[in-house]
C-alpha cells in the first residue's frame, strides 16, 4: 500500500503499512511483512484486523508506545509463534490472537489492565505464570488478574504470584484443561465466573 503524501486522512511507509495521517494508528499491515518490522514511536493504537492473515510473521514485539490493541488485531496469523507486549500496552481487544494456532509464547506486561475475552486458539499455550518463570504465557501482574485474561485458553497449569489479591471475572472461564490452581494466601476477591 502506498498513500500519496497529499492525502489528508491516511499515510504509509516504505513497507506498505497503512496508518492514519499522524501515524498514531496502524490500520493495515501487508500480509508479507517480516519479523524485523518496528512501528514508529508515534503509534499508540493497533486497529481492528490490522495484522489479519500476516502469514510470514513468526515473532512480533509490540512497543510500549502502543497503548491499545483492538479486536482481532493479530487474527489468523498462522505462523506467529512469539508475541511480546512491552510495558506501556494498556488494553487488548477481544479475539486479538484468535486463530493464531502456532502461538507458543506470549509476554503480557503489568501495564495491561483491560483484556476483552482473547479466546486463545493455540493449544500450545498450556502454562501461565509471572515473567521469567519459563511459562508459555508470562505476565507482569502483581495484584490483580484482569477480567477475561485467559478466557478459553488451553491452560493446564497456572502459577499465581503470592501477591495476587484479586482474580477478575471470567479470568479463567472456559479453561477446560485447567484442573488445579493454587490460590494465593493474600487472595481477597474472586470475580464472577472466574473459573
Amino acid at each position: 500500500i502506498q498513500v500519496d503524501e497529499g492525502n489528508a486522512v491516511y499515510s504509509s511507509d516504505t513497507y506498505g503499512v497503512l496508518y492514519d495521517k499522524a501515524k498514531n494508528t496502524v490500520i493495515c499491515v501487508p500480509n508479507l511483512l517480516k519479523d524485523s518490522y518496528r512501528f514508529p514511536d508515534t503509534v499508540c493504537t493497533i486497529a481492528e484486523n490490522a495484522f489479519d492473515d500476516c502469514m510470514n510473521l513468526t515473532e512480533f514485539r509490540v512497543p510500549g508506545t502502543v497503548r491499545k490493541i483492538e479486536r482481532e488485531a493479530f487474527k489468523n496469523c498462522e505462523s506467529l509463534v512469539r508475541l511480546i507486549l512491552e510495558e506501556g500496552v494498556e488494553s487488548i481487544g477481544a479475539y486479538a490472537v484468535y486463530e493464531c494456532e502456532a502461538l507458543a509464547y506470549v509476554s503480557i506486561p503489568a501495564s495491561v489492565k483491560e483484556i476483552s475475552e482473547l479466546r486463545w486458539s493455540s493449544e500450545l499455550l498450556t502454562t501461565a505464570g509471572p515473567i521469567g518463570r519459563g511459562c508459555a504465557i508470562e505476565f507482569g501482574w502483581k495484584d490483580r488478574i484482569p477480567d477475561g485474561a485467559f478466557y478459553r485458553s488451553a491452560l493446564t497449569e497456572v502459577n499465581l504470584p503470592d501477591t495476587i489479591k484479586e482474580i477478575g471475572s471470567r479470568a479463567f472461564y472456559w479453561c477446560w484443561n485447567l484442573t488445579q490452581v493454587q490460590l494465593p494466601q493474600e487472595l481477597e476477591i474472586i470475580g464472577e465466573r472466574a473459573f
